[in-house]
């Protein structure tokens, strides 16, 4: 248990460094005289969709500092974070759904990028690019847990 309390003292660490990244991107956001796009309307945009997402990420990242710290703080608790996060079952499921997930989105934006590809090669290139991406994630992914697992 005393390795996992110290996993979880990590855990507050880099989830702490990243609530202070968003919030350094989330003042940018509301700071930024720059214009990222042709009017003003599309700039207002993005930035209030970047900002969004990174006040989301710092909400989830304090959701999970609670949660450690509180488990920390009462010996049942780490228990039973130690056991939910340890379950066979839920590993399980997410591998698999994970696995699924995988195909699916790699059929979904080459399927996008085919459509697209009517249209606009701008899209086009833009959802190949992802489908690449994605497929050189999950090669580098499968290798690496084949020499560490």
């Amino acid at each position: 248990m005393k390795d996992y309390r110290a996993k979880l003292k990590r855990q507050i660490i880099w989830m702490t460094v990243g609530i202070i990244f968003s919030c350094m991107v989330i003042v940018i956001c509301c700071v930024s005289a720059m214009r990222l796009g042709v009017d003003e309307h599309e700039a207002s945009f993005m930035r209030g969709f970047q900002g969004g997402l990174f006040f989301a990420w710092a909400a989830i990242a304090v959701c999970g500092i609670v949660v450690n710290v509180r488990a920390l703080r009462d010996e049942k608790r780490l228990r039973a974070l130690y056991i939910k996060e340890h379950d066979e079952r839920l590993q399980t499921i997410q591998r698999e759904s994970g696995r699924a997930a995988y195909v699916i989105s790699l059929f979904g934006l080459l399927t996008a990028a085919i459509a697209a590809g009517f249209f606009s090669m701008t899209v086009f290139a833009a959802l190949i690019g992802a489908v690449f991406f994605v497929s050189l994630a999950g090669l580098g992914a499968k290798l690496w847990f084949h020499r560490t697992m």
